[in-house]
């Protein structure tokens, strides 16, 4: 049946805004992108038993009661039901993890309820209204058992596979049709009347005049009965769904080859407009899989839909419904390293890694009154995490408890954490782990931790030899190395006391000749590398006083200076210049003795001997300085964020003694970039160096009792490896350390970029350049709705009005960062009012975003170019350290005001996004990828 004038209105209106996108093309940047999935019927099989959909009797549980219920599976829309007063209902794309049988034994036991319930055992870990939780049922028979097992588990693994990226379109489109299909046939006719259609098109988000509707519901209902059977449904589903802009892009293309898109154009376009680096042989090949599609597998169109392609195509041509697939499939993915695997140089000392890290894993709430539990390491476990933490503290029950000291979170056993660890340390990735310990029990409850580690962790526990000798480290291991080992971190303060000794002698010998001078003589403040002591050492004070003094004493002419010398080895003192003197430890003054005659602090024999390759001291200094002493390859310390910023933002050198410069000086704010010549922002250099061949942990500042993160790539362009975040909190922080450690096979660990691991990277990071993201917004798919919840449904139905917000988080590497002259055009976006204002947090964000599109959350077009500068230090690698955040915002909505306001978002490191045409898949704010909403994009890179 021809279109009707007022269905080919509303055809007109959906591409009058779509010419067609600039077809930019600069140099080629891309990689390589892998095959598509193969969709199996068994691979993607939907289907629920009769039993489940009537539902079977089973008994919920939980800490205060056990119920009967009976419990079903809605096989349309993927949801588990059953009566609550709460929610009743568990959308399967919501379910993070199940655990059946002995694997729910944990919570079997918490419950007190007996052993005999294991093997009938369900417990369903997913999240709702943005908190985790965990359902747990029982079943009355094993039969009844393993039918919920075997179903769960496959619908689940079939909604993850559809969660993980692009492609399987055919499959995404028919659980699309089932889905709504079951939702707009509220009366369970099997058919849709006018009624019904109108009330789903709101829902969709698709606003149509009255004439507008009832012409596309006429088109659909081809035999004009007045309703909607199943094939009609998904008739009007293709025309609702259609994508001008990929037409309009496709018929470009095809101009000049009579309206056929061969190989050879197709090449054209992936090395001219996606930027691909692959060979012609790999293009042909992706080029085949999708020309190779069956026509039964096709999307087709209405008669009058008028697309440019063949009827009949030859083997070689694709048809534009090929072209749709191949857009929105994985072999045109925007992430570089989709599917990608472990590819990295897994033989490099772990120091030259960045560690997916957690903070205070133990918690899954807040700081100061939630709860402690073995959840929090599974959780960060699953997802790659290779660092978590304890704090333990003296149990009375004989065994070490961890929990947050001096709060009223609730406290869990080291046994039972270290129970969990063993059993999913190692799922999803093979490289060690590590604990980050803080030890707050007495010797005889250190040696009792001990105990447990060894006998659950066993061999894969890294310890000293049985008959105790502790080799000299000259190089800490790879992660190759530590495959399956579990390793400890935690501070010995035996190892501190000589550290601490050692730089106090270093000190005397300097302090002597300077008795009589005036401590009180300069106010000046030093706020140089020795800020770097941290942890609560109460001998910071002491150091700080006697490292002012002879700062005055020793300061050169500040039109000299000079560049970092080389460390000295433990237990050498550092040359005084010519009118100095030796000093004794008797010279000192009476305050700074107290480095010296410490008290031997109590760590157990057996504790020690588990600190092998990650030994914890205090940072007592950094670079060539009075203050610094050498630190074994083993040592790691750990700097709160306010000390890693006092650290990083110390300026530059002054003498060969490694001071820094009073302000004012010759050199004050000369250069731009971490390091110039050695002169410019010591303390980020110092520390840069310092993390080629040991260990950094950065942790949040105390004052975070809410859970909130910092910004952790900020941490990583200084070389940290170990940025430990609060895994509980989905703010920007949690984004952009998941967003990095997607990378490299979801390992856990990434090299870092070449100029932070070379020795000689003086010159490289000497070198700033200046570029532009260019990103044009095209169009957005299926936006959901904001979620508030109802029972489980989605309740708000008030209009979508999306806008896309694009924003660059940039390392403060640069003093003056790259701020072009503000034009009219396309050239250059001014920032945002929203970017404006996070210029002064503590890593440098710019955003720019798009026009409101209003009434449309169905598939909105912006087709508007929009355009960011940024500056990189130390070429090209470098830019995996900036991260590129696209937001679809509701217009009117502040998501810090009201967190369940529409937002969906796409992060990502710049230096693996992909340029050219791409589909970003849009995920919540807890990283959940929505199943059907995508933005269409066209990305470029260029040079400033």
């Amino acid at each position: 049946m021809p279109l009707s004038h007022e269905s080919k209105k509303w055809m007109h209106r959906l591409s009058a805004h779509v010419p067609l996108p600039h077809l930019h093309h600069h140099q080629a940047q891309s990689s390589i992108s892998l095959p598509i999935s193969t969709d199996a019927d068994n691979q993607w099989d939907l289907s629920v038993p009769q039993d489940l959909v009537q539902g079977t009797t089973l008994t919920k549980v939980s800490q205060k009661q056990q119920k009967q219920l009976t419990v079903s599976i809605d096989p349309n829309e993927g949801r588990i039901l059953y009566k609550s007063r709460v929610s009743g209902i568990i959308p399967i794309e919501s379910i993070k993890e199940l655990r059946t049988g002995h694997e729910g034994a944990y919570y079997r036991d918490h419950f007190s309820l007996p052993a005999s319930y294991d093997e009938r055992w369900i417990t369903i870990v997913h999240i709702r209204n943005c908190e985790y939780k965990t359902t747990h049922f029982v079943a009355p028979t094993l039969d009844v058992f393993n039918l919920w097992d075997q179903t769960l588990r496959r619908l689940h693994a079939v909604r993850q596979g559809l969660m993980q990226g692009l492609g399987n379109l055919e499959v995404r489109e028919k659980l699309w049709e089932k889905i709504y299909w079951k939702d707009a046939d509220s009366s369970g006719d099997k058919r849709l009347d006018s009624a019904e259609m109108r009330n789903l098109c709101c829902r969709l988000g698709i606003l149509l005049s009255e004439p507008e509707f009832q012409s596309l519901f006429k088109q659909a209902d081809t035999r004009n009965k007045g309703y909607l059977e199943y094939a009609d449904f998904q008739q009007f589903a293709k025309i609702v769904k259609r994508r001008p802009e990929m037409e309009t892009i496709y018929n470009k293309l095809c101009e000049s080859t009579n309206g056929t898109l061969n190989l050879t154009v197709f090449q054209r376009f992936m090395r001219e407009y996606q930027k691909s680096k692959l060979s012609d042989e790999e293009l042909k090949a992706i080029f085949e899989r999708h020309t190779a599609a069956s026509a039964s597998s096709s999307v087709q169109h209405t008669p009058d839909i008028q697309v440019t392609e063949n009827t009949s195509p030859r083997k070689l041509d694709m048809r534009m419904d090929q072209f749709r697939t191949f857009l929105l499939s994985e072999d045109n993915s925007p992430f570089s390293e989709q599917n990608k695997g472990v590819w990295q140089d897994m033989t490099r000392p772990i120091s030259e890694y960045y560690i997916s890290s957690s903070h205070n894993t133990y918690l899954v709430g807040h700081q100061l009154v939630g709860v402690s539990t073995i959840e929090g390491y599974i959780r960060a476990l699953l997802h790659s995490c290779r660092t978590v933490e304890m704090d333990i503290y003296d149990g009375t029950a004989g065994e070490p408890v961890v929990y947050h000291g001096n709060t009223l979170t609730f406290k869990v056993t080291v046994r039972d954490i270290c129970q969990a660890i063993s059993k999913y340390a190692f799922v999803t990735s093979p490289y060690p782990v590590m604990i980050s310990a803080e030890i707050h029990c007495n010797v005889k409850q250190q040696d009792k931790m001990v105990e447990i580690m060894r006998e659950i962790f066993d061999s894969a526990l890294i310890s000293t030899p049985d008959d105790g000798t502790k080799p000299k480290i000259d190089q800490l291991p790879s992660p190759d190395d530590l495959k399956g080992k579990i390793l400890l971190k935690a501070k010995n303060p035996l190892v501190n006391k000589k550290l601490a000794d050692l730089q106090a002698q270093r000190l005397a010998e300097v302090i002597a000749p300077e008795k009589a001078v005036n401590a009180n003589e300069s106010d000046y403040t030093s706020e140089g590398t020795s800020e770097c002591t941290s942890e609560g050492t109460s001998d910071e004070g002491v150091i700080k006083s006697i490292f002012r003094r002879v700062r005055r004493r020793h300061r050169p002419p500040r039109h000299t200076p000079t560049p970092p010398q080389p460390t000295p080895e433990v237990g050498s003192l550092l040359p005084l210049n010519a009118s100095g003197g030796s000093a004794t430890a008797t010279e000192i003054p009476e305050k700074s003795q107290k480095l010296l005659t410490t008290h031997k602090p109590k760590l157990s024999d057996a504790l020690a001997s588990l600190l092998v390759y990650t030994v914890g001291v205090t940072c007592l200094g950094l670079g060539a300085g009075i203050a610094h002493v050498s630190y074994a390859p083993e040592h790691i310390f750990s700097l709160s964020e306010n000390k890693a910023n006092r650290v990083m933002k110390s300026q530059t050198l002054d003498s060969s003694l490694g001071l820094p410069s009073a302000p004012g000086g010759e050199d004050e704010g000369s250069g731009d970039v971490v390091v110039a010549n050695g002169s410019v922002r010591t303390g980020m250099w110092d520390l840069i160096k310092h993390n080629q061949g040991h260990l950094t942990r950065i942790y949040p500042k105390g004052t975070r009792v809410n859970s909130s993160n910092y910004e952790p790539h900020r941490y990583w362009a200084a070389g940290a490896q170990v940025a430990a975040i609060n895994w509980q909190t989905f703010d920007l922080g949690y984004v952009i350390n998941q967003s990095m450690f997607q990378r490299n096979g979801k390992s856990g660990y990434v090299l870092k970029p070449t100029p932070l691991r070379r020795i000689d990277n003086d010159e490289l990071l000497s070198k700033r350049t200046d570029h532009f993201l260019e990103m044009t917004i095209i169009s957005a798919q299926q936006l959901p709705r904001p979620l508030r919840h109802k029972n489980g449904q989605v309740v708000d139905k008030s209009v979508l009005d999306p806008y896309v917000e694009v924003s660059l988080h940039i390392p403060d590497w640069t003093q003056s960062p790259f701020i072009p002259p503000t034009t009219s055009g396309p050239e250059y976006s001014p920032p945002t009012e929203r970017a404006t204002a996070a210029q002064a947090s503590s890593a440098r964000t710019v955003s720019v975003r798009t026009r409101a599109i209003k009434n449309n959350g169905f598939n909105p077009v912006w087709n508007e170019d929009l355009c960011i500068p940024y500056d990189c230090v130390g070429g090209g690698e470098m830019q995996e350290l900036i991260f590129v955040n696209v937001k679809v915002r509701q217009e009117g909505k502040d998501t810090s005001e009201d967190p369940i306001a529409l937002h969906w978002l796409h992060c990502v490191p710049l230096g693996c996004l992909e340029q050219g045409f791409r589909h970003l898949p849009l995920y919540d704010s807890q990283l959940s990828q929505h199943l059907f909403a995508t933005l269409f994009v066209q990305i470029r890179v260029r040079d400033a």
